[in-house]
Formats: structure tokens, C-alpha cells, sequence
């Protein structure tokens, strides 16, 4: 290789121009003939010749250049000297660029003499743009460096010009290999075998080469795969959009019918297909599964073969390709035994409890043209639902348990003719037979779900992983289908409803249904907590919740209403927005006469019931609280209820203060005042609960501008604490630093 470098420098200086300071008549003979035989690697015989220029023309640039590339190879360090004196006597032009490059040649031992040397180099370059040695060694180190690209620019600029040169081919071929292009580089060491050239590394990345094609033929069936599955998905998600929307808008006719023997033929069509891009969907899910466990083993095979490529082998990376196959195979699984949504309990209500609650059942069951339900649930939440119950298969072929689930929360304020309406809502999920798809959907949705989490569970390393974004896509693509399902049934269900109990009760019944089902989920937990944590547990929840309801103002309800009632609809939304459904149905006439007593006279014994369900539901508060480690104290003296009615309802409207001023409403510091001397009024004055709440209250108080009693709140509330037996030295010291800024500013 070197020899090869010299010849080309050495012959490319030859046809140049000569220095300013040539050779003398005598010497110009000598110094072609010497010059002709170290081109010809003549070394000896150059030898005296070299020496006779050296020690005859001392100040001739040309001769100690000479004796440098003569000396090269047998005495570098004289050579190194001869060359520097070549450069030191002004030698220039292209000859003075591979004096530089010969120079820079002998210096790359050291990372001191590698920067030396890429200084000369670029130097030569600058010089001679067209150096070979220059960009052969430019490419050397810019590899060693592991500056991949830069040394292929130098190497390929190179080829250029000496197209035919087989160490430039070689030196390409590693600079591919390294950066991981084997069968490019394979075809430069076939160039540079076919130049003569050899190197230890060629069978290497030949070897490699012929891996990278059995890689590169070992992904095309797991490509085709992802390809297909990619597809499927985009028929999927385009069939279920456009059927949903389509479907959803002509809902917004009267004329539309929930019941079969009602439909019109196009209607049939189209319920069909919306069926039949259901099972579709899941389909693709069992389909895929097979296709995901070779995608998954693919991607894991090949990322730990690559590993074994490297020059170094990292074991962390060994055990990351390990993870990403196997963990992602153990994952999807897992997530194929993965049991379905777990099926709610409650308390089983029988007809000798509610006897006329069942006589409605059965009034709404024949309203809706299907059978009554097997079994009630009684629960203590604001939910109302129907499903059925049975393996897969049984619940598919029509003989599942038909269950309904009823929350006690969700009747309180409602009428008779209201909870029928939310009934004959629910039987016509049961009429058009969806709730025999449901436990396919749920079971598909929690079986990629899980596998999905348990992907996750592997760290980043799983983003590695095809079959990780191919589920993330299938989950919102099938979520979104069959929630755009789910809303439409929700409307047919509505109308079904309206057409037999009234749009209007069914609006009012829908409105009251979300009204409570917030107040729920909002204070059922926290009434408890906070009831049994002060020594007062709570007998009937519901009654709390009522106290509650009625101490909240009516700007703050009003504005709850709103945002739960006109809320904007969601892509994967199971029901459409709340002022959507009642507008749709609102003016549709009654079928059924008018019953307005409360609901819950469709009960023997309502108030038992609710002590039953609030005693069961505490139940597992107290539990929650005990695994926490909170240590509740004794109950104080005998329990009265309505004192407990009167507790829950201050508290809740100093919550409700509280989230008026989150909302920064206008009203918000004076019911914050007013809430703070209800509690007041209920706990008593010196009670250490109501600190917190002295403390808000000065805080609205000195944004209300009253200073005076500003101070007088947060001296009460550090009276209280500093009388207690135990005092919390650092909850006094805030307190008295807030007092000292009231008082501060009030100055």
C-alpha cells in the first residue's frame, strides 16, 4: 500500500514544474536518474546518487525531499528529519503538499502526533486538493476517530481520482462495515481483491454480508405482516368512521326504529354491516395474534444477531434483545389469558323487597319487547346498567344471565316515570341483542390492554418492538369503532325510551341520573372518610349526600350542570354528550301514563336499605383507611343522624367554597365566610377540625378587605391549637406568621 502511494506521488510530482532553486547542469542528470529509480523502488541503487544531491546541493529542497521518501521505509526518523528540512528550505506547490502528507504518515502512533498530522494534512489538501496520500490518510483517521462520514467523504473523493487504487477500496469497505453497511462494503472488498489488495478483515465483512441477507430475507415474511395488519387497519378505522357517522346523524330522526320487525330494509342493511365491521375488528385481533408472536420473535432475533455483528459485544444490549423477543412474546401471552372486565357484584334485591319495582321491570321489559331480567343488583353508587352474565360463548348464543344493575344513588330526586324512562333505556340494549357483543369487546379490549402494560412494563427498550405501536394503533382504532357503536346504540336505546315514557321524562330523568352521579363520585368517599375520621360514622349516606346537594350554591350547581350537560363530545366516548342525547329526544310524546312519586317508594323499606348499602360501602372506607395506617378514633357518644346530615352539608359547602375559589368565582370569599361559620355552628367553636377552616376564611376575609376580622380568625384558630393537650408547634408558628402579614399590610 505504501509503495503504491509513493508511486502516485512521486509520479504526479514528476510532470510539475520545478522549484525556484533548481539543480545545477551537473546535478539535473543525477537527480532524474535517482528520482526515476526510487519511483521504481531502486532504493540501493538510488542511495549514493541521494547522498551526492544532499551534500552537493545542501540548499536544494528537492534533494532532501527525495532522501525523505528513500529513507521511508528503512529510517523513518531520518526521513521525517529530511522532509521537515525540505519544508524548512521553502519547497512548495504540490510537492510540498505530499511532503506534508509523507510527514503526516509517519505520525499517527499518538493521539499528540494525530493532531500534528491532521493539521499537515489539511495543509496538503489546501495545497493539493488532489492529494492522494492526503485523502487516503484523511480517511484513516477520521475512521479511527469513528467519524464514519467524514472519512467516506475523503475515501470516496479518493476513488475519483484513482478509481482503480485497492487500498481505497479496502480502506471503504471498513468505513461501511463500521457503519453497519455490509453489503456495500462486501462489494468494496471485492474491488479490492480484484486490485490485489488483502486484509484480515475481509472475510469478516464478506461473512457479514451474506448475514445481512439472510436477515434482510428473514424480515420480508414479518414485513409482509406488518404491512397487512397495517392495512386491515386502515380498512377498519375508515368502515367505522364513515358507518358511525353516517348512523349517528340519521338518529337524529323521529322516524328511526330501535326494534327489528320495525326497521326498514336499508336499516337491516345497515345495522348488518355495522355488525359485520364489529366482528371484523375482532377478528383481526385473534388473526393478529399469530402474526404479532413472529413480528415480536423477529424483531428479537434480529436485533440480538446484529449484536453479535458489532466488533464488542455489550452484554446489556445482549439482554435488552432478549427482553424485547422473549419479554415481548411472554407479554402478548399472558395477554390472551388475560380474564375480561371483572363483572360487578352488589347486593342481590328480590321482589319480596321491591315488589313494584320488579311490576315496573316487567312493564318495561314488554315495552321493550324483550325478557325480564334474572337477577337485580342492588348497589350503593349512582350507576344503572345492564349486561349479561355466562361464559363467552353462552352469553353469544342468547343464553346468558340478563342482570340488572341498579344504583341506589342515581334514584334519589327521581320519579317513578323517570327511572322507568332510564329502564327502558337500559332494555334496549338487551332488545337489540349488543349486550352479547360486549363480553367480546370487553375481553379484546382487556386482553391488548394488558398486553399492552405489560410491554410498557419493559422499559423504553419495547418502542423496539413493531407489535408495541401495532396494538397502540389497534386499541384506538377499535376503541374508536366501537365506541362510535356504542353511541349510536345509546341513542337508538334513548329513543326507545322516549317513545314509551316521553322525551321530556327521559331528558329530566338522563339529567337527573348525571346530577347525581356527580355528587357521588364527588362526595361520597370524602363524606365518609371525613365523617368516621371526627367520631361521627355515617348511617345513611344518602341522606348526607341530600344535605350536601341542598348547601351547595346555586351559581356553583348551575355551573356543574353545565359543564357535565354540555360537555363536547370525544372520540372515544361511549355515550354521546348528555345535551345532545335530550335534545334528540326532547317533544317526543308519552306512551305510558305519568307516575310522579319518588322512585324509591318502589321500595318496602327504602330507608333500611339505604342504612344497608351505607353500612357495607363504609365498611370498605374504614378498611381502606386501616390499610393506610389512620387511626380512627372512638365514635363521640350516640349517633344522631341528623346531627350527621348537618355535619356532611356544612362540610360540603365549605368544599364547594373551596372550589368556587379554584374557579375564581366572584362569590367565592363570601361563601367561603359563610361555610366557615356553618361548620362553626355544627362542631362548635373551639373544635381543633374547624382550624383549617379559620384559616381560609381569614385568608377571604383579607381579600375581602376586613383585616379586623381577618385577625381575629387566625387568633381563634391558634387559640384552639395552643389549648390542646399535644400542640403542633410548627402548625402555631405558620399560623402567626400568616397573622403578622395580615397585620403587616393591614399597617
Amino acid at each position: 500500500m505504501r509503495a503504491l502511494l509513493l508511486s502516485l506521488l512521486l509520479a504526479q510530482a514528476a510532470s510539475e514544474p520545478p522549484e525556484k532553486f533548481p539543480f545545477s547542469a551537473e546535478l539535473e542528470p543525477v537527480y532524474e536518474r535517482v528520482f526515476d529509480q526510487v519511483q521504481q523502488g531502486q532504493s540501493e541503487q538510488a542511495r549514493p546518487g541521494v547522498e551526492q544531491l544532499v551534500r552537493e546541493a545542501p540548499d536544494n529542497p528537492r534533494a532532501w525531499r527525495l532522501l525523505g521518501f528513500l529513507e521511508m521505509e528503512t529510517q523513518p526518523k531520518r526521513a521525517e528529519e529530511a522532509l521537515r528540512k525540505a519544508l524548512e528550505l521553502g519547497i512548495d506547490g504540490h510537492r510540498r503538499a505530499d511532503v506534508l502528507a509523507t510527514l503526516a504518515s509517519q505520525s499517527l502512533d499518538t493521539p499528540a502526533q494525530q493532531k500534528q498530522a491532521r493539521r499537515w494534512l489539511l495543509e496538503a489538501l489546501q495545497l493539493n486538493p488532489k492529494e492522494p496520500r492526503a485523502l487516503y490518510l484523511s480517511a484513516v483517521l477520521y475512521n479511527t476517530a469513528n467519524e464514519f462520514d467524514r472519512a467516506r467523504g475523503y475515501v470516496d473523493r479518493l476513488l475519483e481520482l484513482h478509481p482503480d487504487m485497492a487500498s481505497a477500496h479496502a480502506l471503504r469497505a471498513a468505513i461501511l462495515a463500521n457503519q453497519g453497511e455490509d453489503e456495500e462494503a462486501a462489494e468494496e472488498v471485492a474491488a479490492a481483491r480484484a486490485g490485489g489488495a488483502t486484509a484480515p478483515f475481509f472475510e469478516e465483512i464478506e461473512g457479514r454480508s451474506d448475514d445481512a441477507r439472510m436477515f434482510r430475507l428473514a424480515w420480508q415474511l414479518p414485513l409482509g405482516m406488518v404491512l397487512l395488519l397495517g392495512l386491515s387497519l386502515g380498512l377498519l378505522y375508515l368502515a367505522g368512521t364513515l358507518l358511525s357517522r353516517v348512523q349517528v346523524k340519521r338518529l337524529a330522526s323521529v322516524d328511526a326504529r330501535l326494534l327489528r320487525d320495525e326497521q326498514t330494509p336499508q336499516e337491516r342493511r345497515i345495522d348488518k354491516l355495522y355488525n359485520a365491521v364489529l366482528w371484523a375488528g375482532s377478528l383481526l385481533f385473534y388473526v393478529s395474534v399469530p402474526m404479532t408472536l413472529i413480528i415480536t420473535l423477529a424483531t428479537g432475533g434480529a436485533l440480538l444477531y446484529g449484536l453479535f455483528l458489532l466488533p464488542r459485544i455489550p452484554v446489556k444490549l445482549i439482554l435488552i434483545a432478549l427482553v424485547i423477543g422473549l419479554g415481548g412474546l411472554w407479554a402478548i401471552v399472558r395477554g390472551l389469558f388475560v380474564s375480561g372486565p371483572k363483572e360487578g357484584g352488589g347486593r342481590v334485591l328480590t321482589e319480596a323487597e321491591a315488589p313494584r319495582l320488579f311490576a315496573a321491570l316487567a312493564e318495561v321489559a314488554e315495552v321493550a319487547r324483550a325478557k325480564k331480567v334474572d337477577k337485580v343488583y342492588l348497589d350503593a353508587d349512582a350507576g344503572i346498567g345492564v349486561r349479561e352474565a355466562g361464559g363467552t360463548w353462552r352469553v353469544l348464543l342468547g343464553g346468558g344471565e340478563r342482570i340488572l344493575h341498579l344504583g341506589y344513588a342515581a334514584l334519589r330526586g327521581m320519579s317513578v316515570t323517570e327511572l322507568k324512562a332510564i329502564l327502558a333505556h337500559e332494555y334496549g340494549h338487551f332488545s337489540h341483542g349488543e349486550t352479547r357483543l360486549n363480553p367480546v369487546i370487553g375481553r379484546i379490549q382487556t386482553s391488548v390492554l394488558h398486553t399492552l402494560q405489560g410491554m410498557a412494563e419493559l422499559g423504553q427498550m419495547t418502542y423496539a418492538n413493531p407489535v408495541y405501536w401495532f396494538l397502540r394503533v389497534y386499541f384506538a382504532v377499535y376503541l374508536g369503532v366501537t365506541m362510535g357503536h356504542s353511541r349510536r346504540r345509546e341513542l337508538l336505546a334513548d329513543r326507545a325510551a322516549a317513545l314509551a315514557y316521553g322525551g321530556d321524562a327521559f331528558g329530566a330523568a338522563l339529567n337527573r341520573a348525571i346530577r347525581n352521579g356527580e355528587l357521588f363520585d364527588r362526595s361520597a368517599v370524602s363524606t365518609l372518610i371525613m365523617l368516621r375520621q371526627t367520631g361521627r360514622p355515617c348511617q345513611n349516606l344518602y341522606r348526607c349526600l341530600d344535605a350536601a346537594d341542598t348547601m351547595t350554591p346555586g351559581s356553583l350547581r348551575e355551573l356543574r350542570t353545565t359543564e357535565l350537560v354540555q360537555r363536547e363530545e370525544g372520540k372515544y366516548d361511549s355515550h354521546p354528550p348528555p345535551h345532545e342525547r335530550i335534545a334528540r329526544v326532547a317533544g317526543i310524546p308519552a306512551h305510558r301514563p305519568v307516575d310522579e312519586e319518588p322512585a324509591l317508594t318502589l321500595f318496602e323499606a327504602p330507608e333500611k336499605l339505604a342504612e344497608e348499602l351505607t353500612g357495607e360501602f363504609a365498611h370498605k372506607v374504614e378498611d381502606y383507611l386501616t390499610q393506610r395506617g389512620a387511626e380512627l378514633p372512638p365514635v363521640r357518644g350516640e349517633v344522631v343522624p341528623a346531627l350527621q346530615e348537618q355535619f356532611a352539608g356544612a362540610v360540603a359547602f365549605h368544599r364547594d367554597a373551596l372550589d368556587m375559589r379554584e374557579r375564581a368565582h366572584p362569590e367565592a370569599d363570601t361563601a367561603l365566610v359563610a361555610s366557615a361559620r356553618k361548620l362553626e355552628e355544627t362542631v362548635g367553636a373551639d373544635d381543633p377540625f374547624i382550624v383549617p377552616v379559620l384559616q381560609e376564611m381569614a385568608y377571604a376575609q383579607h381579600r375581602m378587605g376586613d383585616t379586623p376580622a381577618a385577625q381575629a380568625s387566625l387568633q381563634r384558630a391558634i387559640g384552639i391549637l395552643e389549648a390542646l393537650p399535644v400542640k403542633d408547634q410548627g402548625e402555631i408558628d405558620a399560623l402567626k406568621q400568616q397573622l403578622n402579614n395580615v397585620s403587616s399590610k393591614a399597617a
